[in-house]
């Protein structure tokens, strides 16, 4: 190892990083085995569709394009979560939620794959194509979805951008003597709370990944079309065991005061 004192910060870094991931992995509740679940599912969707070859149309390709980069940024998220840099994980979740978005439209008319992902506001356009698609199945049925996607993009519209609400509200927190204490510490640092937090939605997002990717690739990754809906329902049915815990998750006090942590520090 160098001696010097940036070299010596690095190596010790990487080595609490594997330290936190290894505390994290203990903190975790069943969204654990949900998000594992579910990304290996995806993986092996995209992987049978890489063993066919059959994705020459420009909306295959399209599909596996969106669903790949949802598929590394969820992962990046988890690790990033795991290793205690909550406002970093929570930074990828609005580019999940579109890249979900754009494989939903995707589905619903794909020949739209030439337009899609050209503009950061492609995502109106995605939403405009899924809810005209659901209102000709059933009148209102789109507009209630749209209302919902909607909703969601507005709640994690400012995560993807600096400010309080981004890099306060995902700090770690620790409870001291009943006090409720948001740890700043370059480097991250390792809370159940905010850890739980961050990570049952994500396991969530996973799961619909699968359930949206397998659909649109169903085809191309020959999957048997009762395989492939009993696969789905175990994802809706994991994605309810998740709302439901996120509910009835234990809640810690309000944020009361700021610890300044150095980098190195043991908490």
């Amino acid at each position: 190892m160098s001696d010097r004192p940036s070299e010596r910060w690095y190596v010790r870094q990487r080595e609490r990083d594997l330290e936190a991931r290894g505390r994290s992995e203990s903190l975790l509740g069943p969204e654990r085995a949900i998000f594992a679940e579910m990304m290996g599912l995806t993986a092996n969707c995209l992987d049978a569709v890489f063993a066919g070859g059959r994705f020459d149309d420009l909306p295959s390709r399209r599909m596996i394009e969106f669903g790949n980069h949802a598929f590394n940024l969820l992962w990046s998220a988890w690790d990033e979560a795991l290793a205690g840099r909550y406002d970093a994980s929570r930074g990828h979740v609005r580019s999940i939620g579109e890249s979900c978005e754009f494989l939903m439209a995707l589905i619903a008319d794909p020949q739209i794959a030439d337009r899609l992902g050209d503009s950061t506001k492609d995502v109106y356009l995605a939403r405009r194509v899924v809810k005209d698609a659901l209102e000709r199945g059933e009148p209102g049925a789109g507009r209630a979805h749209f209302d919902v996607m909607k909703k969601a993009h507005d709640d994690v519209q400012a995560l993807s951008h600096v400010c309080n609400r981004a890099i306060s509200e995902a700090l770690p927190l620790l409870n001291v003597g009943g006090q409720t204490i948001g740890v700043v510490r370059p480097g991250g640092a390792t809370s159940q709370i905010a850890l739980r937090l961050v990570a049952i939605p994500l396991a969530g997002s996973a799961a619909q990944l699968f359930g949206i990717l397998s659909g649109g690739l169903a085809e191309a990754a020959d999957i048997e079309e009762d395989l492939w809906r009993r696969a789905v329902r175990r994802a809706e049915t994991l994605a309810d065991e998740l709302s439901s815990e996120l509910g009835t998750m234990g809640t810690m006090a309000p944020m009361q005061t700021l610890y300044f942590a150095r980098s190195d520090e043991e908490l």
